[in-house]
This record gives C-alpha cells, sequence and structure tokens, in this order.
C-alpha cells in the first residue's frame, strides 16, 4: 500500500469513528427527550438529505426550584438536560456499564440481556429491525468499527423519584449530551452485540475515552462496520489497536502492535486506594530475596549450575500471602485481601536479589581459581553493591524512553503479568467465562499446564537427558560428515535439523510464547544462516587454515574419536591440532601472561563456530546502534523531549486511568545523585582493593552501557531479545590494556553487568507501569532487593569456599564450570589480548569486517522502504539476524523454538484469537515455572541419587550415537 493509500485510509477512519461518536450522541439524546407526536412516528419516514429540518418542539420550562433535578418530575429533568442547563460528566461504576449523574438523578445504561432494577417498572422490548445495507466501501477498507443496527424507538421513561433507565444502549459510551445539531435527526442506532463483562466494560470504555471529538456530518444515514468485542472475545485481527489518540498515533506502528498484545492481559482500570508496600510485602519479599540469592549462589558452584527463577517466588508467595491476610490481625499488620500490588512488590524484591551478581564471578576466579591474596569480605561486598547499584541511575534515566512509551512493550513480562491477574482478578474471570466460549479459568488453566510441565520436564533433565538434543541427521546416516553436521550438542557439530524437547533450552534464547512472531523469525533465520550455512562452509573450506584436528574433545580429556574435529566448543586449539589448558598460558604467581608459552604455542586456533560467533557479534553491536537510529529516532527524540521539556504533562499511557491524582513518580534528579554517587564508590573500590581498575578505565566502563543502553535496551523491549555486552567490552580493554587479566576481567564485568543490571531494572519498572503500582514503592523494592542480594550473594560465596573446599576439589558435580568458562575468557582477553587474535596480521583480522558490514546492512531494507513504502520492511531486524547462539552450548532447539512460535503467536494469534488472548500468556509463564521447580527437583535428586544409566540417559554426552560412543 503506498503512502497516499495509507493517509487516505487512515484519514476516511478517522471519520467513521467521528460519525459513531455523533450516532451515539444522538441515540442518548433520543433517549432522553419524550416521544415523537404519534403522527410522526406513524410516517415512520427517514429524514433524507436535502429534506427541510422538522420543527423542533420546544422543551418545557425548567421548574423553579434550587434544584431542578431534585424534581420527582422526570420531564423537568428532560427539559434541563436538553437546554443545557445542566453539563454531564463520566463517572463509571462498578454494576453498570457507565452512568451519568445529574445532581440526584442518574442516567444509567444498563446492556440489553440484564433485568431492569426493581424500581423500574417492566418493558416489553420492541424487535430489532434489520441492519441497513452497508454503504460503498472505500479502496482500502478501514479498520473495523462497530456494527450498528436502528434501534427501536424508546420506551417512554418511567418515572422515577431519583433514576432514569434507559435499555436500548447495550455498551458503555462517553458523550456529552448538551451536543447537538440544528439540522434533521438521523434514525437511533444502537450496538446490537451481546453483552460485555466487567473486563470488556474497562476494555471498551477505555476505547472510548481516546476516541477523537465528534465534528458535524452531513446529514443522512450514518456509516456503518463492524468491531469486534473486546475482552475475552478476540476474532478479528485488529483487536485492541482500532483507538488511538494523537500521541499514540505519533509513535508509529509500533505502538499500535504493541496494544494487540497488551490489551488481551493488562488491566484497563486500577484501584489507587489498593494496599501496596505493607508490612506483610516486605517480610515475604525479604524471605525470598534471601533464599533466591543463597540457593542460587551454592548451586552457582555446580558442574551444571542452574538458576532457580524469581518467577518461583511469584508462585509460592501468593499462598503465603493468602494465609497472613486471614490469620493476621487487622490494621497495620493486615490492611486487608492480599493484593496484586503487594505480589508484584514481593516478586520486584525477589528478583532484584534473588539472582547471582555478576561480580561474584571476579571474585571467586580472583579467590579461588587464581589464588589472588588480600581479598577481603568487605572490599568484596562494596564490588558487589556498587556495580549492582550503577545500574539503578541509568535506569531511572531511561525511563521516558524505555518504560512510558506504549511501543515499548517489554514481551517478557507479559507472561508475569498474566500469572499475577489470573491469581487475583477472579470475579473477573467468572464474568469472563460467560461470555466465553473456554469455560477454563486462566487460574484452573495455569494449574493444569504447570503440573503437567512439571512431570514432563523431569524426562529430559532427569530421566531421559538424550531429549535435550535429538540428532535426527546421526540416525538416518553412518558417515562421519553428516554425523558431526547433525551433532547437537556441547563439544559436537553444526545441529542440523535436530530437536530439543527440553523447555529450558527452547526458551533459553528467545520465549517463543511472548516474542512477536516477526522476531523469532528474525532469530531463527540468523541462526540457520550462520549456524547451519556460514559454519560448514568455514569448516569444510578451510577459511582460517585451521589443521584437521585428528580427535574430538568430549569429556575433556584429549580422548580420539575418529578423524573429524570438534566445532562447537569454547576451547583453544594450537597449530598442531591440540587443544591448550588455558589457565598455563597466565602466571598467577607474578599476574602476568606466560609469553615464552604462547609463543612457542602459536598460532592459536579458535573452532569454526567459536570464529562465527565473534563474526555475529562484531556485526551486532554496530547494526543494533544503526537500526535504532534508523527506524526509532522518533521515538527517542520524543523520549528525551519528555524528559526534559514536558516534566508535567500526563504522561500518553496513564492519561486513561482511573487514578484520583497521579501517582508520584521519582525524580529524574535522585536518579543522576544515585548514579554519580555509587560511579564515586566504584572509583574508590578499583583503586584500593584487588579488583584493580583505573579511574579512566572505570568511566570508559560506565560509558559503553550509558552509550548503548537506548539502541540495546529497545531492541529488548519490543522483541524480547537481549543483546550483552561481553564481547564489545572484553575486545576494547584488550587492545588498550593487554596482558593485565585481572583490569581486563573487571572491566568486562562492569560494562556487562550494569547494562543487565539496569534493563532488568526498567522491565520491572514496566511492570509497575502496567499494574499501576507508585513508582516510588516499585524503587524502594528494587533498590532493598539488590542491597539485601548483594550481601547474601557475597556471604554465601565466601561461605562455600571457606567452608567447602574440599567438596569443590573432590567431587566431580561441583567443578565450578562458570567460574572456569569466566576465567578462560578473561585469559584470552586479557593475558593473550585480542591484538593476537584479531590485529593486523592475525588469522581472524578479516573478522573485524563485521563491524562494517553490521553498520551497513540496516541502511537496506531502510532504504527499500523509502522507495517502496511498507511496513513489513520493519520486520527485517538485523540486530536479530545477527544474534548466534553461544558456542559450547546446546544448539538444539532451533526448529523447536520456530515450530512453537508459529503456533502461538502466529496460526493461534491470528485464527483463535479468543483462545489466544485468554490463555496464551498463562501457558508461557506455566511452562516457565514447571520446567524451572522440576529441574530444581531433578538436580535435587541427582545430589541424593545417583541417575540410572542407559540408551535413554547416558552418562557421557547426550548425543553419544552421533560417535558411535557407548552410553556409560
Amino acid at each position: 500500500m503506498s503512502l497516499h493509500d495509507q493517509q487516505q485510509q487512515k484519514q476516511l477512519s478517522a471519520r467513521v469513528e467521528m460519525s459513531l461518536r455523533q450516532q451515539q450522541q444522538l441515540a442518548l439524546r433520543q433517549a432522553l427527550l419524550p416521544p415523537r407526536s404519534p403522527g410522526a412516528e406513524a410516517a415512520g419516514k427517514l429524514p433524507l438529505p436535502g429534506d427541510a429540518a422538522p420543527p423542533v418542539p420546544t422543551p418545557p420550562p425548567i421548574p423553579a426550584s434550587p434544584d431542578p433535578l431534585a424534581s420527582s418530575d422526570a420531564k423537568s429533568v428532560v427539559s434541563a438536560v436538553a437546554s443545557g442547563a445542566v453539563t454531564t460528566s463520566y463517572s463509571p461504576t462498578s454494576d453498570t456499564p457507565s452512568s451519568f449523574k445529574f445532581g440526584q438523578f442518574e442516567a444509567a445504561f444498563i446492556p440489553v440481556d440484564q433485568p431492569p432494577p426493581t424500581t423500574a417498572l417492566p418493558q416489553t422490548p420492541a424487535p430489532k429491525p434489520p441492519s441497513p445495507p452497508l454503504p460503498l466501501q472505500p479502496r482500502q477498507p478501514p479498520m473495523p468499527l462497530p456494527q450498528f443496527a436502528p434501534a427501536p424507538q424508546p420506551q417512554p421513561v418511567v418515572q422515577q423519584p431519583q433514576q432514569a433507565v434507559v435499555r436500548e444502549m447495550s455498551v458503555p459510551v462517553h458523550m456529552d449530551v448538551q451536543e447537538a445539531d440544528d439540522g434533521p435527526e438521523p434514525p437511533v442506532w444502537a450496538y446490537a452485540g451481546p453483552s460485555l463483562s466487567k473486563r470488556q466494560q474497562q476494555q471498551f470504555q477505555q476505547s472510548q475515552l481516546r476516541m477523537p471529538a465528534a465534528a458535524p456530518q452531513p446529514a443522512g444515514p450514518p456509516m456503518s462496520a463492524s468491531l469486534p468485542s473486546p475482552g475475552a472475545e478476540f476474532d478479528s485481527k485488529l483487536e485492541g489497536s482500532v483507538y488511538t489518540d494523537s500521541d499514540d498515533e505519533s509513535e508509529g506502528p509500533d505502538a499500535i502492535s504493541a496494544e494487540e498484545y497488551t490489551s488481551a492481559i493488562v488491566p484497563q482500570a486500577d484501584d489507587p486506594d489498593m494496599s501496596s508496600f505493607t508490612v506483610r510485602a516486605f517480610v515475604l519479599g525479604t524471605i525470598w530475596a534471601v533464599m533466591l540469592a543463597f540457593a542460587n549462589t551454592v548451586f552457582s558452584f555446580r558442574t551444571n549450575s542452574f538458576i532457580v527463577p524469581s518467577s518461583a517466588a511469584t508462585l509460592l508467595s501468593y499462598p503465603m500471602g493468602v494465609f497472613l491476610a486471614r490469620v493476621l490481625p487487622s490494621g497495620i499488620l493486615n490492611p486487608g485481601p492480599f493484593t496484586i500490588k503487594e505480589h508484584v512488590l514481593i516478586y520486584v524484591m525477589a528478583a532484584s536479589g534473588g539472582g547471582l551478581a555478576y561480580g561474584i564471578d571476579n571474585v571467586v576466579s580472583q579467590k579461588w581459581i587464581l589464588n589472588q591474596e588480600g581479598i577481603g569480605f568487605l572490599g568484596a561486598f562494596a564490588f558487589v553493591l556498587s556495580m549492582q547499584m550503577i545500574g539503578y541511575g541509568l535506569a531511572g534515566m531511561c525511563r521516558a524512553i524505555l518504560v512510558r512509551p506504549k511501543a515499548m512493550l517489554w514481551p517478557s513480562n507479559l507472561s508475569s503479568i498474566a500469572l499475577f491477574v489470573s491469581f487475583h482478578n477472579n470475579d473477573e474471570e467468572k464474568e469472563d467465562q460467560e461470555s466465553s466460549r473456554y469455560a477454563l479459568s486462566r487460574y484452573s488453566f495455569f494449574w493444569v499446564a504447570f503440573s503437567f510441565t512439571f512431570l514432563w520436564q523431569l524426562l529430559p533433565g532427569y530421566l531421559a537427558s538424550v531429549l535435550q538434543a535429538v540428532s535426527l541427521l546421526c540416525f538416518f546416516s553412518t558417515n562421519d560428515t553428516v554425523r558431526l553436521l547433525g551433532s547437537s550438542g556441547p563439544g559436537g557439530g553444526f545441529g542440523i535439523l535436530s530437536l530439543s524437547f527440553d523447555w529450558t533450552l527452547t526458551s533459553s534464547y528467545v520465549a517463543p510464547l511472548t516474542s512477536p512472531w516477526w522476531a523469532t523469525v528474525n532469530f531463527v533465520v540468523g541462526n540457520i544462516f550462520w549456524i547451519w550455512i556460514v559454519g560448514p562452509i568455514f569448516y569444510f573450506y578451510k577459511v582460517y587454515g585451521m589443521p584437521q584436528l585428528g580427535h574430538i574433545d568430549i569429556n575433556g580429556d584429549n580422548s580420539t574419536v575418529r578423524s573429524y574435529s570438534v566445532v562447537n566448543s569454547v576451547n583453544m586449539y594450537n597449530k598442531t591440532g591440540g587443544r591448550i589448558d588455558l589457565p598455563s598460558l597466565f602466571n598467577a604467581t607474578r599476574g602476568e601472561p606466560n609469553s615464552d608459552l604462547i609463543q612457542s604455542l602459536s598460532p592459536l586456533y579458535l573452532p569454526e563456530y567459536y570464529s562465527i560467533a565473534y563474526i555475529a557479534s562484531f556485526f551486532n553491536i554496530t547494526a543494533a546502534v544503526v537500526h535504532v537510529l534508523l527506524w526509532n529516532n522518533k521515538d527517542i527524540y520524543r523520549g528525551v523531549k519528555t524528559a526534559f521539556f514536558s516534566r508535567n504533562e500526563v504522561q500518553p499511557e496513564r492519561r486513561h486511568s482511573r487514578h484520583k491524582s497521579e501517582p508520584k513518580d521519582v525524580p529524574d534528579l535522585a536518579y543522576l545523585v544515585f548514579f554519580l554517587a555509587f560511579l564515586v564508590l566504584q572509583i574508590i573500590v578499583g583503586h584500593l582493593t584487588p579488583f584493580k581498575l583505573d579511574w579512566w578505565a572505570t568511566i570508559l566502563a560506565i560509558a559503553l552501557p550509558v552509550l548503548l543502553i537506548i539502541p540495546i535496551g529497545i531492541i529488548q523491549a519490543t522483541t524480547g531479545v537481549q543483546l550483552g555486552l561481553n564481547v564489545i567490552s572484553e575486545l576494547i580493554i584488550g587492545y588498550m590494556i593487554p596482558g593485565q587479566l585481572v583490569p581486563v576481567m573487571t572491566f568486562k564485568s562492569l560494562a556487562y553487568n550494569i547494562m543487565i543490571q539496569a534493563l532488568a531494572l526498567v522491565s520491572d519498572l514496566k511492570i509497575g507501569n502496567y499494574l499501576h503500582i507508585s513508582p516510588i514503592h516499585m524503587v524502594a523494592a528494587q533498590l532493598y532487593g539488590t542491597l539485601l542480594g548483594a550481601l547474601v550473594n557475597t556471604s554465601t560465596a565466601f561461605w562455600v569456599l571457606n567452608s567447602l573446599s574440599s567438596l569443590l576439589l573432590n567431587d566431580e558435580n561441583w567443578l565450578s564450570s562458570d567460574y572456569q568458562v569466566f576465567t578462560n575468557a578473561g585469559i584470552i582477553w586479557g593475558a593473550i589480548g585480542p591484538k593476537l587474535f584479531f590485529g593486523p596480521g592475525s588469522i581472524y583480522f578479516i573478522n573485524n569486517l563485521g563491524f562494517l558490514l553490521g553498520a551497513m546492512l540496516p541502511l537496506l531494507p531502510w532504504g527499500l522502504n523509502l522507495i517502496f513504502p511498507s511496513s513489513m520492511w520493519r520486520l527485517i531486524h538485523i540486530p536479530l539476524l545477527t544474534n548466534t547462539i553461544s558456542p559450547g552450548y546446546f544448539n538444539s532447539f532451533i526448529i523447536t523454538t520456530l515450530v512453537i512460535g508459529f503456533m502461538s503467536q502466529y496460526y493461534m494469534f491470528r485464527f483463535h484469537r479468543a483462545w489466544w488472548a485468554k490463555y496464551n500468556y498463562v501457558l508461557s509463564i506455566a511452562l516457565d515455572l514447571g520446567a524451572g521447580l522440576s529441574t530444581l527437583a531433578a538436580n535435587g535428586l541427582q545430589v541424593r541419587f545417583n541417575k540410572s544409566v542407559g540408551p535413554l540417559n547416558p552418562s557421557t554426552r547426550v548425543d553419544y550415537y552421533c560417535f558411535n560412543k557407548p552410553f556409560a
């Protein structure tokens, strides 16, 4: 569609919307005014364009009374309204879709299928005549709007002391009855759809508040169109994006697309008096933050480490909160029922403090692996805390761009919101069930999906580990080359056409149930290109001249199998094809690299998969910056303008809320002071502690996330995929201070952790924005949880290193693999340095072209959009196309991710929208929680019992059959 056609369609759609509002206004006016004369009703003739306007009856005078509306005479009320002496106000109530209060008089709009109030006399509604024929449609039809049919003439309003009941309208409307035109009155039109639940009423009221003001329309029959029912039933492609105000339109198609997803699950109304940061929320948040921080720190030392997700606190804290609400005495300890806002704040405290701080990698690596002296508890705690806290200041200063705009969807949050809504909106769930064809509530659906996932995940996690990576090519061929292409486990091959039945793997990079379909397609296509196409080409044509390795490293002992080499590995190889022991390249006693040994082993080689991952990373960082500048420059400009020049304006996402008063926000100055204070603390820590980093390097490390948080944050907010700074940070500092291992590791941790911490905090702020939680309460919960988490992380790490050292040395299940990988990466970039790998004259110097090509590629779809305007060009997302699966990791879930994403975000979203709107995000969180807690249970079983070894549960590698190896 051309730009001209789009503008024409937009204008026509606006005209239809304005006509719709005028029709609703006339319907209310027709209902409140006395009926026409019998002669006029008998004629039954509709006015046509050009007919003379019939005489308008003069309304009776208003009775002389201090308050005319206090009179019991209904005619005087109508007269007051018609004469303009009384204005209307919008005041939604809990029992009716909408009501208009005029002093003591109230006009309520009640759905047709609801019984009248007990004070009203019984009425027999007249049959509805058939709908009029549709008018001539434009070349490109506008967005669907409501299907209206001529309503019967309203029955005379029954005289009541204080209330007049109008039975004709079945949807809530928002209008001013004193608006009137001078032309002939068109026939009354009323919505002929089904009755609406409370959630549907709220969503329709939200759209009415966004509807533009009515403009004068030519006389004649109104236009007719169709509108899908809001709420539980979503059967149209464009539901949730029909009405937009001027500010929303300025956000472009991203805002409209975001509303298609959020309207299905995000509550539209808010109770500003609901309990929020209470004593019981504080206590439960503290308990879960401490428990998760302790458990995740201990489990990080395992050979196969795992993280207990913070969503576990979301699930298990709910019955605890309900229990406290029942047993605690009323008052400050128990302000009432356990609310959704309390639940969210518990989750925020648990998420902020219950994870594993990235700075713990530096603590363990230097104290345990490198045996560095002088690392005490206070210095380590200050290092971890300052690194965590700097992200808060950065997150707060970016919220005008990354939180407030509707286009910033943050898809990963929608599943968590679905869980909160399912647990706390039970009354609305019951009403939605009555109007939905799917009788099972979200709450019940969650427990069914959770239970099934928990049991299923025990198979790949404990009983049948081969389900983690099913390499299909290995079953259909005995050729060594084909099996190398099909092997998908760590230390194997390229994983072509392999499958995974492990949900923890399938959702590890892209969450297919929450990320938009186009984002999943970009990620999958990119990985197919880099891993399945480019990887084999580089391998078989020896692009880097890597020698044919005579072995494949399966168990870490250089065992020889066949005649092909490993490609999916993070190891390094020498010129003869042997694997290099990376710690031997660094002399921990002198704190410097073993230059003679490095020289004797050179040239050093990286497996093809590992090398391609670096090329894609170089592409990725520059492509992200250029892509956002081209496609999201208006979003950035609007956010900066709002942050610095429009501080007192109501933000777009809160303009339609029912708040009595807007909640106070944390001022930008507070975030800036916070940022600068912990920046100074980090400089002091880098100068006085063994985590050595000069002041200029500290500032440079913090400058990287400051410059890149906007492009990377926008990509994560719109796609659900996070890009990291680990590679680019190591590359920069490795060039600047080669041979200094500890400063390189500190620089990398500082730059990378500040970015991921800031984005995690921004994501939490978006949850608070969706659920109408006070920003001050959100920030307080985040700060407290982070302080508690840094303290528990550091204390637990020192306890493990001091008290469980024999376990770490002697038990093969506690080899601290993650910390070993972190140290090895530091040795590569610190001791050896990037110059040896990517400098001029090196083997991998050509990889640097990735920076240039990554900056150029986003110009291609952007330029084509200028020549051939289409919204499809925006969906070619170069940063996602260059975001590959890390080497040394399972690459078996590419096809599985694509299939699940297709079924959820394309097929169900397009053809079964009602089911998708009700269950999709609930299914996502149920799978995440079921798989996470099942994995925790499986690891507990492995610690207590040795798993049985067999063909489905090998003790070596999961795709042992690809290498003719026995399973034991």
